[in-house]
């Protein structure tokens, strides 16, 4: 009773003041962020925190910020600066996508690799403009874009396409990837400007791919709560 009594003496005012005391750090232009439009965030196995900008990639180890950028004429930076998707490879690698094209940096050379675009290349992507990027349970990178999904065969060196092929007006909303996750039953679920697509990551089979896209369904983002919820 004491203690109720109290509370209500004093009131909700001083709670919020505590919980206004919270400390951020801000980072910014000042700090030697290259942008102040911030479009992507990774941390990645080291510790380092990856900040994608509208204007270059940032890599932040606590106290300074070292750039990647797009420089014209080097075929080893950025291919665009505005960046899109930040992801890590299972050999520490930093895969980073961007409105016009995606990228490798090897973390232990700086070095950055440009990922070639071309339907009909094996080394290359569907597109240039990548929308989202995913490591699965298999270590596998799911790369998607405004023009269909890609999976990187390491073993091969190669990337395999998907199309979801559909009919006239249909099928730009179909291939158009928002977001990947992976759900517990080990089937990739793929988000787009239509609908959801799920690929079995046993086969690499697309499941029921069949329906025509009448009323588009705007998939944003999937997230999975704890009692598997999706």
């Amino acid at each position: 009773l004491l203690f109720i009594s109290m509370f209500l003496l004093l009131g909700t005012s001083n709670v919020r003041a505590d919980i206004s005391k919270e400390n951020f750090v801000r980072i910014g232009i000042k700090d030697g962020l290259s942008s102040s439009t911030i479009t992507a965030i990774y941390q990645d196995s080291k510790g380092y925190m990856w900040i994608g900008t509208a204007d270059g990639l940032n890599k932040y180890n606590g106290y300074n910020v070292s750039v990647y950028n797009y420089e014209i004429g080097n075929e080893q930076s950025l291919s665009a600066t505005y960046i899109t998707a930040i992801l890590e490879d299972e050999e520490e690698n930093m895969w980073i996508g961007t409105k016009d094209g995606l990228n490798i940096l090897n973390k232990n050379t700086e070095k950055i690799l440009r990922i070639p675009t071309g339907m009909d290349n094996v080394k290359g992507i569907t597109d240039s403009k990548i929308t989202a990027l995913f490591k699965d349970s298999k270590n596998n990178i799911w790369i998607g874009t405004e023009n269909g999904l890609n999976m990187y065969n390491k073993d091969e060196g190669i990337f395999k396409k998907y199309i979801f092929d559909l009919e006239d007006g249909a099928k730009i909303y179909n291939n158009y990837i928002t977001d990947i996750k992976e759900d517990i039953y080990g089937c990739l679920l793929v988000a787009t400007q239509c609908d959801v697509k799920i690929i079995n990551l046993n086969d690499y089979t697309i499941i029921d791919s069949n329906e025509i896209c009448e009323e588009r369904k705007y998939v944003y983002s999937i997230e999975e709560d704890n009692k598997n919820n999706l």
